[in-house]
């Protein structure tokens, strides 16, 4: 996944840097996220697909959100590995093959203060081959804990490490099929 998120991030630089300012309107959407009490305004949010998976990203140079949605289309899908906390306790062995995740990145780095989606969902609510809108919400874990599987499985059954989170987004971007 980080190979496809730098990908994105180049994207988004590339249009960046050969886009005049009135074309940026145009090229790059926006995205809220609310983790806990904390809301944040992302200016700039683009996407890249795939065929297969998409790629939606966005910065506001002090938090990035990345989200990965397997076959875009109109509707509701799982985020996460359930749509709630015991379908997410759950399906931990499955955490390395999340088809829709979403990833929110601090100023202060992934590993440190990040966030990954642990349950939820997104909601896509437009789609064309330039434009995609929707909404996410759901539960996330510190990005740190995904590494010991079985400690987070202890965590979450005492049940206060979960930040919720919600937001939505419109993101400019290009398919590649």
């Amino acid at each position: 996944m980080k190979k496809s998120l730098v990908k994105l991030f180049a994207l988004f630089m590339a249009i960046f840097t050969l886009s005049s300012c009135e074309d940026m309107e145009q090229l790059a959407g926006e995205m809220d996220i609310t983790i806990g009490k904390s809301t944040y305004h992302i200016p700039t949010a683009v996407f890249y697909s795939n065929g297969n998976n998409t790629f939606i990203t966005g910065t506001n140079i002090k938090q990035s959100v990345a989200l990965k949605v397997k076959d875009i289309a109109v509707g509701k899908k799982t985020l996460g590995l359930g749509n709630n906390v015991l379908s997410a306790i759950g399906n931990l062995d499955n955490i390395s093959s999340m088809e829709n995740t979403l990833v929110y990145i601090p100023s202060s780095g992934i590993e440190k203060d990040g966030m990954t989606a642990l349950y939820g969902t997104i909601t896509i609510t437009k789609v064309t081959s330039t434009l995609i809108e929707g909404t996410f919400e759901g539960g996330g874990v510190k990005t740190s804990l995904l590494d010991d599987l079985s400690s987070l499985e202890s965590l979450l059954d005492a049940g206060d490490v979960i930040e919720e989170f919600s937001g939505t987004f419109k993101a400019y971007g290009v398919t590649n099929e």
